[in-house]
C-alpha cells in the first residue's frame, strides 16, 4: 500500500478500483511524465451512482460534499490504475470540478466542495465551474 493510500486509510477512505468505464473512454492516459484523468463521477465500485440531483435543490452542501470526495477517490482509482503506484504522484497540475447547482447557486460555493482529501493548497491550478439551471 503506498503513502497516500496509508494516509487516505486514516481519514477512512479506500482508494477503489475503478472497473470498466461505462462508455467509450479510459479513466486515464499517461504521455510522458504526464497523467490525464478523465472527468469522473460519484459512481461506486458497483457501478451504482450515489449522489444525483442538484446542491441547494435535491441535495445539501455536506452530501455534495461526500460525493465530490467519492469523485476524487475514483479520479485516485483511475490514477493508481494507469500508474501502478501513487506515490509517483509528485504534483497535481489541474483540477477541474464540476457541480450541478440548482436556480440558487448562491449555495455552491468552490471552497464548500472542495474535498479535503489528498489536498496540498498552492501546487496547482483549480477551476470549479457551477453548471446552473436558470429559474
Amino acid at each position: 500500500m503506498s503513502k497516500v493510500e496509508e494516509r487516505l486509510a486514516k481519514l477512512g477512505h479506500k482508494v477503489p478500483d475503478p472497473g470498466t468505464p461505462m462508455f467509450n473512454y479510459v479513466g486515464a492516459v499517461k504521455t510522458g511524465n504526464l497523467v490525464f484523468v478523465a472527468g469522473h463521477g460519484p459512481r461506486r465500485e458497483d457501478g451504482e451512482y450515489l449522489y444525483k440531483g442538484k446542491v441547494g435543490h435535491d441535495v445539501d452542501v455536506d452530501t455534495a460534499r461526500k460525493a465530490a470526495e467519492l469523485v476524487i477517490l475514483n479520479c485516485l482509482g483511475s490514477l493508481k490504475q494507469e500508474i501502478g503506484d501513487l506515490d509517483r504522484v509528485t504534483r497535481i497540475v489541474k483540477l477541474l470540478g464540476m457541480v450541478n447547482c440548482g436556480p440558487d447557486s448562491s449555495r455552491c460555493r468552490r471552497s464548500s466542495m472542495r474535498p479535503p482529501i489528498f489536498w496540498s493548497p498552492g501546487t496547482g491550478t483549480q477551476v470549479s465551474t457551477r453548471a446552473r439551471q436558470s429559474a
